[in-house]
């Protein structure tokens, strides 16, 4: 199960897609291709609660080989410029799409500096948050990606990083 959750560092240039994440990376391509670089790098972790000390309750992340059905994850992608000039803002953009039979936890996705869409569309590349050129919000069962755009330019050396939680299917149990 880990190997289908974890997703290895790529280059992006242009539009790529890996197993769980995809990306559109536009930057100083017209300078060549090779000064404006974003690399991607997704983690995934076990969301586990549990009652603190203090009697409250918390939240910790492991390791996602102890996930079982039902469970919470969270998919933290980061994203780095490894290029030798900054990347505009608006120029990246992050898609990753929710696996069939998981869910999207609500109000989960985050990212510093990002606006966050979502599509319920399983067609690419879908309406990301507009019914009818009008934005609505998208139940949880609804969602089937999450988009990011990220709004600030990013230096090169510099990191950001997005991320949302999904909770795994339920086990069923026959009698």
């Amino acid at each position: 199960m880990a190997a289908n959750l974890a997703l290895a560092s790529n280059a992006c240039r242009g539009p790529v897609r890996w197993g769980v994440a995809a990306a559109l990376c536009a930057a100083a391509l017209a300078a060549g291709p090779a000064l404006a670089e974003v690399q991607l790098a997704t983690a995934v972790s076990l969301v586990q609660t549990f009652l603190g000390e203090d009697g409250q309750l918390e939240r910790r992340l492991a390791d996602p080989n102890d996930a079982a059905p039902g469970d919470e994850l969270r998919y933290t992608i980061t994203f780095t410029n490894t290029g030798v000039v900054p990347v505009e803002a608006g120029a990246i953009v992050i898609t990753n799409p929710i696996p069939e039979s998981t869910e999207y936890v609500p109000g989960s996705a985050g990212g510093e500096g990002a606006r966050i869409l979502f599509t319920a569309d399983v067609e690419w590349p879908g309406n990301w948050g507009n019914e009818g050129g009008v934005e609505r919000p998208a139940s949880a069962a609804e969602v089937r990606a999450v988009r990011w755009i990220y709004a600030r330019p990013l230096a090169p050396g510099a990191s950001g990083e997005v991320w949302f939680h999904l909770r795994l299917p339920p086990a069923e149990f026959g009698l």
